[in-house]
């Protein structure tokens, strides 16, 4: 089992989300990345560490393991995602992390790891 980060938020029996207007903004959010995704952002998580690298690289000072139920909203403000340089490859992870981050800012979402 590897790195993951969820939104926290209400969960149907099936893992899909309750609340419809977030589930369609994660849906959306899935739909915008245009260099690849992370599977479980559409569901509101991310499960790849590439993701997690993401995350630290725009928000100095988090590891994406020790902190939990981090307020998004807080994380968001606090990002920088004018990295000097991402390589092509690695593209799908900095929009996946970025949406991922986004969405659950404007839900005003807690988010929290697991490994």
């Amino acid at each position: 089992m590897g790195w993951d980060a969820y939104a926290k938020l209400e969960r149907n029996n099936d893992f899909s989300i309750k609340d419809e207007a977030i589930r369609l903004d994660f849906l959306e959010a899935t739909k915008a990345c245009k260099n690849g995704v992370d599977g479980l952002l559409q569901y509101g998580g991310l499960d790849c560490s590439e993701c997690r690298d993401m995350l630290c690289l725009a928000i100095h000072g988090l590891s994406g393991y020790e902190e939990e139920n981090l307020s998004a909203k807080e994380l968001d403000e606090k990002a920088n995602w004018y990295f000097l340089h991402v390589e092509e490859d690695s593209l799908w992870a900095y929009d996946s992390a970025k949406a991922f981050l986004e969405v659950c800012a404007k839900h005003s979402l807690e988010i929290y790891f697991s490994y």
